[in-house]
């Protein structure tokens, strides 16, 4: 096998000027991608999707006393919203803190509570 020749015009130099040339035309479409890449990001992440809650409220659904035999009872739920309503479960209450003192209203015991009264009709 012999060596292949290889002449001068086939490796050419790349001149400044078109090195310049390239680099003008490399640096336009920099804002043409970035605007695509831009547009098409959102869609290649995770979708976001809407859903409502329902917030149920626990109320009592038919009467709440019974009377049988003189005796009543009666059985009213205690909630966050009607929790204000009762002052024997929503307290002003003192917390002693590191930094010191202050006071703060809320229910001393764990919500939905229940309040039962009984009632009893019969004189002895």
């Amino acid at each position: 096998m012999g060596n292949w020749p290889i002449s001068k015009s086939f490796y050419k130099p790349i001149s400044s000027a078109c090195a310049r040339s390239w680099m003008t035309r490399s640096l336009a479409w920099l804002p043409i991608c970035a605007v695509l890449v831009s547009a098409l990001l959102p869609s290649c992440g995770p979708r976001v999707r809407e859903a409502s809650l329902s917030h149920p409220t626990l109320r009592a659904q038919g009467e709440t006393e019974q009377t049988h035999d003189d005796l009543t009872i009666a059985v009213e739920p205690i909630t966050w919203e009607n929790v204000s309503r009762f002052p024997e479960v929503y307290r002003t209450f003192t917390l002693e803190t590191p930094r010191g003192q202050g006071q703060a209203r809320g229910p001393i015991v764990p919500l939905p509570a229940f309040r039962v009264t009984v009632t009893n009709h019969r004189a002895t």
